[in-house]
């Protein structure tokens, strides 16, 4: 009763035997709809194009908002939602930002009854901060 039913690869478009396509519960037949020569083919070369544009990404250089130093790309966060596909700041000056940012959180948990603090960006000016309030940052 086994009947050897054959399925045309969506790629190539040849007429091949169910063994010849990988398993798959969304499509017809539960096989995938490209033959496994054929996918194999296709993740070749997206690989080689993915590896050129990574390599090209190496040697490209984007700016830092807060330090204002141009860096290569492997020094930035990626950041998907972004266009360039990295983060705006560099890893040195967000790592900066956030324990800054985490300092000024626990002064103001610490000293509920003050006025909470801003959070800072690191080319914020320190000077209108009073001086005490700064002691409170330094030492955490």
């Amino acid at each position: 009763m086994s009947k050897l039913v054959k399925k045309r690869c969506g790629y190539c478009g040849k007429s091949k035997p169910l063994k010849m396509f990988s398993m798959s519960k969304m499509h017809s037949f539960h096989r995938q709809p490209v033959c496994k020569a054929c996918q194999s083919k296709k993740y070749r070369v997206y690989y080689k194009k993915w590896k050129s544009k990574r390599k090209r990404r190496e040697n490209m250089k984007q700016l830092c908002c807060s330090c204002g130093e141009e860096k290569t790309f492997k020094e930035f966060y990626t950041d998907k939602s972004r266009k360039s596909g990295f983060d705006k700041r560099c890893k040195v000056c967000s790592r900066r930002m956030k324990r800054r940012n985490a300092a000024v959180r626990r002064t103001i948990s610490t000293n509920r009854w003050s006025k909470p603090l801003p959070l800072f960006s690191p080319k914020q000016d320190f000077s209108t901060i009073t001086t005490n309030r700064l002691e409170l940052i330094e030492r955490a």
